[in-house]
């Protein structure tokens, strides 16, 4: 595999990783990604050549730190629940270890709905049909909880296989009609229950688990799946219960489960989001409520260990009522139900098709009502611009991602979205060097570009940096980001360019290669990135009030700042997960706070925080992005909707919106 190819993969990806086991060569090399949800997935990469020495695929879990962007992956033992539980697959090439097919590991770990190659919106298996990768999980007796019948075990292991490809729909399908056959198949309710809780359909995946727990009361996975179902809809109480059901009917031996180690940490949030269920939304603050310790470590998904003295957030209270036990549902009056169905349009307007960014209802929705909020606060303030109000001030850009953030938060319980700069690592130093550059503006180094086309492997880019005498570990690129405004406090000028990120391929001390894609966030990054923010947040407010809301007769300038303001939170990437789709929030509230909305849809194969990472430029980002956006007459001026802050004055309420059936009130 040459570097051309390499970076051409980074273009469509947030964080890629190829590991292969030194001297040797994978059958697939595998692709990690960062979706716009946060969820991570995995690809096969099929241009690395197959070995026929050995085999080494493993499903594989996070365990600590590394030497690449604080990742290290570890085997552990083939479970039902590490093949379907969102968070636990990873293909790893580990020698001597059994070759466990494809389809027995996610090829698509995303909360999904629908699933086209067509729309090209979907993992490809490549040359492998499903229904070979079902026989295969059963000829080797790799099925999880397998029934000893022939024909149930094989449309269980499809039905695997299929969710894992991203194809739901037809899983649950598949499932229901197996499920109305024998009732007593408790594989097939987990993987149904997850099939919807991937869909973002909490409240759907629900009465599947609870048959499966009525089948099976101590099935963990299912038990987990409902703790996690529960708070996500606000029922805290039953989700408490189910989480300590969890922690105490899976203590670890040698080992702590998947369900075990994430569920302290749903407990944990699941408690400070009861507290803050009457607090406005801009009170809600998990980064600095909860423990450093509890933070740090919920991001790396390692089990909790407590550094000195830690403190539980406090149990449930009994005067604070679950959200459904006390709301009357906003959303059945009909101006709620206009903003709801507005909301969902918007939200569903973000959707990226490309594979494995498959859509999710309930983050669709959430960010949807986000890009409204922004929207209506950014209206408002024009307004009071332009009526010559004192006091009104320009936004800075952390209050303005901020309110993206909340929203983001509170889709998925179990995920740890984070402002960076709450983690303890974001004060130590970066720990990456350039060893070597290859590319430094339009610099290169003679020779070595034909040794890099002629790789072919993992292997042979290593040897490209031995037999230069680079350097034996490896080589890394690194990308800019050009300073358009000084940065206070600093010796950053407009003329100096900011760091970017960082592409990297080495050797981990396990000889495992590995090819990533990471950037090191620190303060001085980030205080230079927010003077480039607030800069272009000040020129879009000194447009707007050029000629006020109602005679904006130049679009060109007000998008130009807009599209430049997310190029620089792209590339500061200063969240633990949901960077990407928070920034296409802020976007689209501000287009629509001008009256006009962004009617074109993101190109296929398309990631915006990719292209501009990559763009070099902000002007370059803001050419290619303009060239689809189509920005049109808002056809519903925001105005004309309720207040989000009026209508939605606290956590609780959000909270009740996201559990509304949207295909019920919209169609």
């Amino acid at each position: 595999m040459s570097l051309s190819v390499l970076i051409v993969w980074t273009k469509a990806l947030v964080v890629l990783v190829l590991v292969c086991r030194g001297e040797q060569v994978c059958e697939v090399a595998n692709v990690q990604i960062e979706n716009e949800d946060g969820v991570r997935q995995v690809f096969e990469l099929k241009s690395v050549k197959p070995s026929q020495s050995g085999a080494y695929v493993l499903c594989a879990t996070r365990q600590g730190a590394s030497s690449v962007n604080g990742e290290s992956w570890s085997p552990f033992a083939l479970r039902f629940n590490v093949v379907l539980t969102p968070g636990e697959m990873l293909m790893a090439c580990e020698t001597g270890r059994e070759h466990l097919p494809a389809g027995l590991c996610s090829q698509a770990r995303v909360t999904e709905s629908h699933c086209s190659h067509e729309a090209g919106s979907c993992p490809i298996l490549d040359d492998v049909s499903r229904e070979d990768l079902a026989d295969e999980i059963i000829n080797r007796k790799l099925l999880p909880l397998a029934t000893g019948r022939p024909e149930i075990d094989y449309r269980i292991a499809h039905s695997i296989v299929s969710i894992n490809a991203g194809f739901l729909d037809e899983a649950i399908q598949e499932l229901s009609v197996l499920l109305k056959e024998d009732p007593g198949i408790v594989a097939a309710y987990y993987a149904r229950g997850v099939a919807y809780a991937r869909k973002g359909e909490p409240a759907s995946a629900q009465p599947i688990l609870q048959h499966c727990l009525t089948v099976d009361k101590d099935n963990i996975g299912c038990r987990y799946l409902m703790a996690l179902s529960n708070v996500a809809l606000g029922s805290f109480y039953p989700g408490i219960k189910d989480i300590t059901k969890v922690m105490v009917n899976s203590l670890p031996i040698l080992r702590s489960s998947p369900e075990h180690v994430r569920a302290h940490y749903l407990r944990e949030y699941a408690r400070y989001l009861h507290a803050s269920l009457d607090v406005p939304l801009d009170q809600f603050k998990p980064e600095v409520s909860l423990d450093e310790d509890l933070r740090s470590q919920w991001v790396q998904g390692v089990p909790f260990k407590a550094h000195g003295t830690y403190r539980e957030q406090p149990g449930l209270q009994p005067d604070i009522n679950d959200v459904a036990a006390e709301t009357e549902h906003n959303w059945s009056h009909p101006a709620m139900q206009n903003l709801l169905c507005f909301a969902e349009k918007v939200g569903w307007s973000m959707q990226v098709t490309s594979d494995g960014f498959l859509p999710n209802r309930r983050l669709n929705l959430a960010m949807g009502l986000a890009a409204v909020h922004i929207a209506q606060i950014a209206e408002a303030k024009w307004k009071n611009f332009k009526s010559g109000k004192s006091g009104e001030r320009p936004f800075t850009w952390k209050e303005l991602f901020s309110i993206a953030v909340r929203y983001r938060q509170l889709v998925d319980p179990e995920q740890a979205v984070l402002w960076v700069s709450s983690l303890p690592d974001y004060y130590t130093s970066d720990g990456y060097r350039a060893d070597v550059t290859f590319i430094r503006g339009n610099s290169s180094y003679a020779g070595q570009a034909a040794d890099i086309q002629k790789a072919k492997t993992c292997e042979d880019l290593l040897a490209v940096a031995r037999k230069r005498r680079i350097n034996p570990h490896g080589f890394l690129v690194s990308t800019q980001v050009p300073a358009v405004v000084a940065v206070p406090g600093s010796q950053t000028t407009s003329e100096d360019r900011l760091d970017g990120t960082v592409l990297v391929l080495t050797e981990d001390p396990g000889g495992r290669i590995v090819f990533a894609l990471s950037l090191a966030s620190t303060p001085a990054r980030t205080n230079a990135y927010a003077a480039q923010m607030d800069h272009f947040l000040l020129q879009l407010h000194q447009e707007v009030q050029k000629g006020g809301l109602g005679k904006i007769s130049d679009l060109d300038p007000i998008l130009s700042s807009i599209l430049s303001l997310v190029y620089y939170f792209y590339n500061l990437m200063p969240l633990t997960r949901g960077s990407s789709v928070v920034a296409y929030a802020v976007l689209l509230g501000l287009v629509m706070s001008l009256g006009r909305q962004v009617s074109g849809k993101l190109p296929t194969g398309k990631l915006l925080d990719m292209e501009a990472m990559l763009s070099g430029a902000p002007d370059a980002f803001v050419m290619v992005t303009h060239q689809w956006m189509s920005v049109k007459k808002l056809t519903t001026p925001v105005s004309a909707l309720p207040r989000i802050w009026e209508v939605l004055p606290n956590v609780r309420d959000i909270l009740d919106l996201l559990a509304a059936n949207t295909t019920a009130i919209c169609g």
